[in-house]
Parts: structure tokens; sequence; C-alpha cells
């Protein structure tokens, strides 16, 4: 009888690492398809999920957010100079200059190539400009030059339409050379 008591247990037990194995195997899954595996920020899909979320609880709370759209400057001439190795440090100097500048509750993602975007929730249009400068100045003192576009998301328009704002914001930047939005 204790020997039968002690197989199940073991099997019991077996059970259940295999379970959390299946479980951490899972959970490393879903973040492998959501993260930039070089800056280790969020990558496209993983945006989206957020936008998508975020944009349902700023519907139904009426909370404002911001959304900021970043644009490498130089990447391709650093990678044409000095080779992709050295186009990959400044991508992943971005990442940590954009994770410096950030509250816990703002998220930044790389959504490909040279192209970075912030979340940040319960900001308004003061905190957006102060996330803006917070941006430049932490990218700044990484080396790392790149054009901003901001805009705040409300009632009148929804978080989509404030990230093209913002993106269409940005590229107007890169034209001028300029922080503008917000």
């Amino acid at each position: 009888m204790l020997e039968l008591m002690a197989a199940l247990l073991s099997a019991l037990l077996n059970a259940e690492l295999v379970a959390a194995e299946a479980t951490r195997r899972a959970e490393r899954a879903e973040a492998d398809a959501t993260r930039d595996g070089l800056t280790g920020l969020y990558n496209r899909r993983g945006w989206d999920l957020l936008m998508q979320r975020e944009e349902l609880r700023c519907q139904r709370y009426g909370h404002p957010a911001c959304v900021v759209s970043i644009d490498l400057d130089g990447l391709k001439l650093t990678n044409d100079r000095h080779g992709h190795a050295a186009g990959d440090v400044l991508l992943v100097r971005a990442g940590e200059a954009l994770r410096q500048a950030t509250r816990a509750s703002d998220v930044a993602a790389r959504l490909g190539g040279d192209e970075f975007a912030l979340l940040s929730v319960e900001c308004d249009i003061d905190d957006a400009r102060n996330m803006a400068a917070r941006l430049r100045t932490s990218l700044a003192d990484f080396g790392v030059q790149a054009s901003l576009g901001v805009a705040t998301r409300g009632p009148e328009m929804t978080l989509y339409q404030a990230f093209e704002l913002a993106d269409a914001d940005m590229y107007q930047a890169k034209r001028h050379g300029k922080l503008l939005g917000a």
C-alpha cells in the first residue's frame, strides 16, 4: 500500500512538473511573439495588441493617453558606413534610452527597422509635452538622434487616430529637424 501511495504521489508530482514546464514554455512563446529580440521592447505584434486593449480601456473609462512616434535619424547611414553590428548597437541604445525615460506604466515598442513608438496611459497634453522632452533628453544622452511626433487621445479621436497624427508629426519633424505635436 505504501509503494502504491508513493507511486501515485510521484505520478502527481511529475504531472505537476510537466504542467508547470508547459506553462513556462507558453509564457515564453507569448513573450517571444510580442517582444523584439534585439531591444527587448514590444514588437509590432505586441504593440498592436496593446493598442487594442488600451483603446478599449480609454473608451470604457474616458481616460486620456498619449502616443509618441519615433524614427531614428541616420540608422541606414550607420549600417552603410560601419556595418549592421553598429546599427544594432544604435538600436539597443535607443531601446535603453526609451526605457530610461518612461514611467513603469508606459510601453515602448520597436515597430520595425528604425521605427519606435511609445504609449503613455493617463497622459494629458502637458504630460505628453513633458514625456517628449524626457525622451529627447534620454535619446541624446545615449547618443541617439531621432525625430519625434506626439499626439494625445481624447474624446474626439481614437488612439489609432492619435498615433496616425503622431506619425505625421514625426515625419514633419524629420523634415524640419525638430519636435512637433503634442
